[in-house]
């Protein structure tokens, strides 16, 4: 696909971690992630070209991971994903910024990851807020539960159902509720 500097520049923005707009160039990349989607959901989950497609759509994709039917996402490249990860139905990524997920983490069915958002001043809310999301290893996301931007959730922390997560988790922590607060220390 040929582009122009012009173009370029809101990608360039998203990839250093600033504000930017979505524009036709961007529009161009989701399409591209929405056409893969839609074939990638229609496989088993379970497909060898299942996982084949979605290394070629996620900037890191592990082993081992399993990936439940009407998986959602913006573009797919701003999405790291180690090993042995069970994602569920109807999980929505929205990432128009990095979501870096480890090693072992089992996100529950209807659970919505989102690096971003919206300025609340109106005039200037077409420029997205963008910050990073980390799931570290051995972390459990309960069944619709919400991830806020710039939240890290440190190893082996749960998240319950329906939890709304705009702060970072401590390792070992069960964190519930709306807004999500920690409840339970998990003993080793």
């Amino acid at each position: 696909m040929k582009t122009n500097k012009r173009q370029d520049e809101q990608l360039k923005l998203m990839k250093q971690g600033l504000s930017y707009r979505f524009n036709h160039f961007l529009y161009k990349k989701q399409t591209v992630c929405e056409r893969k989607l839609l074939k990638i959901n229609r496989l088993s989950f379970r497909s060898k070209k299942r996982d084949k497609l979605f290394k070629s759509l996620f900037g890191k994709y592990g082993s081992n991971n399993v990936i439940k039917s009407n998986f959602q996402c913006n573009f797919g490249f701003n999405i790291f994903i180690g090993n042995a990860c069970y994602i569920n139905h109807n999980v929505t990524i929205l990432d128009s910024y990095e979501v870096i997920i480890g090693n072992n983490v089992f996100i529950g069915p209807n659970v919505v990851i989102s690096p971003v958002t919206h300025n609340k001043i109106a005039s200037k809310r077409r420029d997205l807020i963008i910050k990073k999301v980390v799931i570290e290893d051995d972390v459990w996301i309960g069944a619709g539960a919400i991830i806020l931007p710039g939240v890290t959730i440190h190893r082996g922390a749960i998240i319950g159902a329906g939890a709304v997560v705009l702060d970072n988790v401590e390792s070992n922590v069960i964190s519930v509720g709306v807004p999500a607060k920690p409840k339970n220390v998990i003993k080793q």
